[in-house]
């Protein structure tokens, strides 16, 4: 039985995924097993983490980064909305 997993290119993670990505990464979980676990490519996961990265200050001033699912999903849905043609 092959257990390999179909290539998926040029698409975009769904909610689910991007839900799932998100909680591996508060893991500590390798982005190259990230990959692996969700069937895509690392590329693929680098972007999406660059997409929905957000900056957090703290107390100290200091600035944390995250990756926020909820952001990365709205950023994509905003630009998805301004293409096509103009009514």
């Amino acid at each position: 039985m092959d257990t390999t997993p179909k290539s998926r290119k040029n698409k975009h993670l769904n909610a689910f995924e991007c839900y799932k990505l998100e909680s591996l990464l508060k893991a500590k979980v390798s982005v190259l097993k990230t990959a692996k676990i969700l069937c895509r490519a690392k590329s693929t996961i680098y972007q999406e983490i660059n997409q929905g990265i957000v900056k957090f200050r703290k107390s100290d001033y200091s600035v944390r980064k995250e990756y926020s699912a909820y952001y990365s999903l709205n950023i994509r849905q905003d630009s998805m909305g301004k293409t096509g043609r103009k009514l």
